[in-house]
């Protein structure tokens, strides 16, 4: 982390570290294989991000972020989005879960260790596109 290092490594003023991530590159969209991961929220967000892969770096895109949506209204609006992709989704809504998958949404429950997450992606930040 280069705020971390510039703060208790060198003595400098760090930046803001309001924002999870510090740095990022937007980039266009790719034909590459892909699936979702799903943030479930209804006072802060639902959040939907595509994720791919492509020589050893990653790639994100917000596909749907809302809030106050009920669960029959987020499946109505992702699931033309999902097809038949898998979805990896918030752990802590269990019985959500279980409707996107009678909806037919191919819906799987993901390891939700959000500061572990957090950590990986900003110590492999040259990993990542946003």
């Amino acid at each position: 982390d280069d705020n971390f290092w510039r703060i208790y490594g060198l003595g400098e003023r760090g930046t803001s570290t309001n924002v999870i991530f510090h740095k990022f590159e937007l980039f266009d969209s790719t034909d590459l294989e892909y699936h979702f991961g799903l943030d479930f929220g209804f006072n802060h967000p639902s959040a939907l991000t595509k994720v791919s892969e492509d020589d050893d770096r990653l790639y994100f895109e917000q596909m749907f972020y809302k809030s106050h949506v009920t669960t029959p209204e987020l499946i109505d609006q992702i699931k033309p989005i999902v097809g038949h992709k898998a979805v990896y989704c918030d752990t802590s809504r269990p019985e959500v879960i279980e409707e996107l998958r009678r909806a037919g949404i191919n819906a799987w429950g993901a390891n939700k260790n959000v500061k572990e997450v957090i950590d990986f992606i900003n110590s492999n930040f040259d990993r990542f596109n946003f």
